[in-house]
């Protein structure tokens, strides 16, 4: 008899016998079941690792060479969105930047089944003509700066239309951001690793950059408009600098009905150097930022939930906003956690649990929660050179190069630019319960997920099995209480 069967046996009697004599829940574990691992390359028309080409041959099909994150968004009917930033298109030398701006695109698919290593997500990408394939590139109005490290970050599908979060005004070279949660404003007083071109730290043109909403204009997924209150285009809530968002009250991630408060938007202020913030709107009111609720910490498990111009009641001495309190991030880590960028907040119905996954010093981690407001785990990882050095030449370029793959970009100094693990999102869609048979003392679920790998530049479709375990014990007593 195998150890995992053997071990199945005595949680289900303990369970059995926990149930006869009483007893409650009084801790749950959060793991990585068995390994992540790459199902395939979502764009591109040659896998980086193999040489053998992709499914989607988004070169020959589309004019797409390479792309930045993928964020996914969901209709919760056929379509699912792939929002891709800084695309290199057709004929693109594999070492320099983007082209001239707007330089992002939009994917789509249509699968309902879980992506495998022949079926991949039988992705399509937007085109304004077919021969030969030209990327169309999504546009807002009015304009803002598209071009490089000014991406796409996520979205939500409403109703008929598309939102999409537009990271915008922010430099090319930043300067390096440090944690700042007092203050999370403040532009960065350490200038980029090298010039040029420097950041000017302008209202215009910083290194945090803002945030903008865009909804799509009719049936259109690559033309957008900024929502106008009043004849003025919507501002995004300060704090709100780098956002993605989910619909609570609709599959793939509905939640249980005293969290189906309508649409989450988390955002960070500081990218890579914060945690974020939780808001939520209605789908009457997604468009109008001035109707959001804004989560303010909490009372024992329950939000309080604050109005924007509380939110933004609070400044600094030099005028910059600063949260209503200390309690606004959705958890408060150690310094080297305040880390987040890209992020995806989802509902994972299997493990009855909230899932947030972000990148962090190169690796990615995992968090779960009862509800989006917390109280949330400490983090796992999913995938990490540093756990495992196998991925350089197999997912990732490593320093010195890898011997018959193509290097995508090189320090300014012609050094190799190492590979990075970045933008982790769920496709909420694709997720299965594979859970042991017996009592629900062990959950396992099976997601399905995109990670992108900056060196080289592609979107990878991965798997991983999260596992929650609940272990209970005999209440303590003492007298008539018991504990």
């Amino acid at each position: 008899m195998g150890r995992a069967v053997i071990l199945l046996r005595i949680f289900a009697i303990v369970g059995f016998v926990f149930a006869l004599t009483g007893v409650r829940a009084s801790a749950q574990t959060f793991s990585l079941y068995g390994v992540s691992q790459k199902v395939c390359q979502l764009n591109g028309q040659t896998d980086w690792a193999t040489n053998t080409p992709t499914i989607a041959q988004t070169l020959t099909n589309f004019g797409m060479e390479a792309a930045d994150l993928g964020a996914p968004v969901d209709t919760g009917a056929a379509t699912l969105y792939f929002l891709f930033g800084d695309t290199r298109p057709n004929g693109h030398s594999p070492g320099s930047m983007p082209e001239v701006p707007p330089d992002d695109s939009v994917g789509m698919s249509s699968s309902s089944t879980p992506p495998t290593s022949t079926t991949c997500l039988g992705l399509q990408v937007e085109t304004v003509t077919s021969a030969p394939p030209t990327l169309a590139r999504p546009t807002i109005t009015p304009a803002i700066d598209q071009g490089s490290f000014n991406v796409p970050t996520g979205g939500v599908y409403v109703g008929t239309s598309l939102y999409e979060f537009f990271w915008t005004n922010h430099c090319l070279n930043p300067g390096i951001l440090v944690p700042s949660p007092t203050d999370p404003l403040v532009l960065p007083t350490t200038p980029p690793p090298w010039p040029p071109p420097v950041c000017p730290e302008s209202a215009s043109l910083n290194s945090i950059g803002i945030s903008v909403l865009g909804q799509s204009v009719g049936s259109s997924d690559v033309s957008f408009t900024q929502p106008m209150v009043g004849g003025t285009a919507v501002t995004m809530p300060s704090g709100f600098v780098y956002v993605n968002a989910v619909d609570a009250t609709h599959a793939p991630n509905l939640a249980p009905s005293y969290q189906q408060l309508g649409i989450f938007i988390t955002g960070v202020p500081r990218y890579r150097a914060s945690i974020p913030y939780l808001a939520y709107a209605t789908a009457a009111n997604i468009g109008d930022p001035s109707q959001w609720m804004f989560l303010n910490g909490l009372s024992g498990s329950s939000p309080n939930w604050i109005s924007r111009a509380a939110w933004e009641s609070k400044h600094d001495a030099k005028g910059l906003w600063v949260p209503p309190s200390s309690s606004v991030q959705i958890y408060n880590p150690s310094t080297s956690e305040q880390c987040i960028g890209e992020h995806s907040l989802t509902w994972n119905a299997p493990l009855n649990v909230w899932l947030l996954l972000y990148g962090c010093s190169g690796s990615v981690e995992a968090r779960y929660a009862p509800a989006p407001w917390g109280p949330w785990s400490e983090p796992i990882v999913l995938l990490s050179v540093a756990h495992d050095p196998g991925l350089y030449c197999t997912l990732l370029q490593n320093a010195t190069g890898c011997l018959g793959l193509t290097n995508y970009q090189l320090f300014p100094n012609g050094k190799i630019w190492p590979g990075v693990l970045y933008a982790p999102f769920v496709l909420s869609r694709f997720t299965r319960d594979v859970s042991p048979p017996g009592p629900r003392i062990i959950r396992r679920a099976r997601i399905y997920w995109l990670v992108s790998t900056w060196n080289p530049y592609f979107v990878v479709v991965m798997q991983s099995t999260l596992q929650t375990a609940t272990f209970v014990r005999k209440p303590r007593c003492s007298g008539t209480k018991c504990m």
